[in-house]
């Protein structure tokens, strides 16, 4: 923190980021939504999600989204039910909730949610190894463990769409 308080074009730089309302799948080459818990409170619930989430199928830009970053796709569910039907995703399973003694505290199964949706949700028989699926635009890890292999289908696909 010290750090960022002394640099000036890093205060800059974050200090002028677009908000969703203002960006278009258009504006970007990929999209990536991390993991993180707060992803079933916050981003499976803001319509510009959703919207930016439409956006990219219209446009086919990739979208990567690992853990419970996945819980974004709620929202698409919102706008284009049918565009879930038979999707094949991963995403934080309920075994490695139990596992972390978290269960209790999240406000909702996430493959119970995706399975609700009509997606096709596969994961890794070992809690917490790496997997991920792609299905279309979606690439959707499992949980942090595969944020690496996510990130570098993402970047295959911006370099082949590049080369194009």
């Amino acid at each position: 923190m010290k750090a960022y308080r002394g640099d000036f074009i890093a205060q800059m730089e974050l200090g002028n980021t677009w908000s969703l309302e203002e960006a278009l799948s258009g504006d970007y080459d990929g999209v990536y939504i991390a993991d993180g818990h707060g992803a079933l409170w916050d981003i499976s619930t803001d319509p510009h999600i959703g919207k930016l989430l439409y956006r990219c199928l219209i446009d086919e830009t990739p979208v990567a989204m690992v853990g419970h970053g996945v819980a974004a796709l709620a929202t698409l569910y919102k706008l284009r039910q049918q565009d879930m039907q038979g999707l094949r995703v991963t995403c934080f399973t309920d075994t490695e909730e139990a596992l972390l003694k978290r269960h209790h505290e999240v406000p909702f199964s996430l493959k119970e949610q995706l399975t609700g949706f009509g997606a096709d949700v596969n994961q890794a028989i070992i809690p917490f190894s790496p997997h991920m699926e792609v299905d279309g635009i979606f690439i959707t890890g499992q949980n942090p463990a595969s944020s690496a292999m996510t990130a570098r289908a993402l970047t295959g696909r911006l370099e082949l769409a590049h080369a194009n």
